[in-house]
Order: C-alpha cells, then sequence, then structure tokens
C-alpha cells in the first residue's frame, strides 16, 4: 500500500453540514476500496487567491490515506463525477525517513611515550654525534 494524499475544494453553496457530509463521503469510498485513513482534516472555509469556476471562496479539505496504486482510480472516477468537489489534487507522498544522527568520529588512542623512554633516545643520540665528532678530529 501507498501513501496518498487528497487536496479538495468544496463548493462554497453548501453550509459547513454539507461540507461535512461530503468528507464522510470522501472517507466511506476510501474505506470501500480498502484503504486506510491515517489524517482527516475537517474542511475550513477559505478566501481563494483566484476564483475557480466562478468561487471567490470555498471549503478546503484534506485526507490521507494509504491504498493500493490499482484502486486509485475508482476513487478518482468519482471525485470527477462529484459536482460538489470544485477541484481535487492527489498526491503521492513518500514515507517518512528517520532522521540519521550523526556519527561521532572515533580518536585513535595514541598511548603517551614513557619518560624512561626519551632520555634513552637522546643518550642514543648523543653518543652517535660524540663518535662522529672523535672521527672528524682522528682525521685531522
Amino acid at each position: 500500500m501507498k501513501l496518498y494524499e487528497i487536496n479538495y475544494l468544496i463548493s462554497p453553496d453548501l453550509s459547513e453540514k454539507e461540507a461535512t457530509s461530503l468528507q464522510e463521503k470522501i472517507n466511506n469510498w476510501i474505506k470501500e476500496e480498502k484503504g486506510v485513513l491515517n489524517e482527516v482534516n475537517k474542511p475550513v472555509k477559505k478566501i481563494l487567491a483566484y476564483p475557480i469556476k466562478k468561487c471567490g471562496q470555498a471549503y478546503l479539505g484534506f485526507v490521507d490515506f494509504q491504498l493500493d496504486a490499482d484502486k486509485l482510480i475508482n476513487i478518482e472516477k468519482k471525485l470527477k463525477d462529484e459536482s460538489k468537489i470544485i477541484r481535487y489534487l492527489i498526491l503521492a507522498k513518500k514515507p517518512a525517513k528517520p532522521l540519521k544522527t550523526p556519527r561521532r568520529a572515533t580518536k585513535k588512542f595514541i598511548s603517551p611515550i614513557s619518560k624512561s623512554e626519551t632520555p634513552k633516545k637522546e643518550k642514543a643520540e648523543l653518543e652517535s654525534i660524540e663518535q662522529k665528532l672523535d672521527e672528524i678530529l682522528k682525521e685531522t
């Protein structure tokens, strides 16, 4: 089953009760096709940005639901046949993905140099330098 959303505009000539009953009718169409309703919003009267079919106002409603893709055609036919619906839009929605939590950078553990190792290296370096100096002085 895929996620869908239907947005629709209902004629402003109807009362609020009639708009709500039309919404129930749309919900029943989805249930008849064995769909699952996720979210249903009550139609609210809105002023339109531009007139649609000579109407400056309309009831705006939407329904989120899950339905098989092949059964969506039947609902669309019913929406087209309903004269009280001025305009509708069916959207296919993607399922919400869980947010990825950022991983923390793991630091490699570097062991501290022990104090006893440092002087040995210095001594080894000093001894080798002294030997080289002795060799150079003997040559001259």
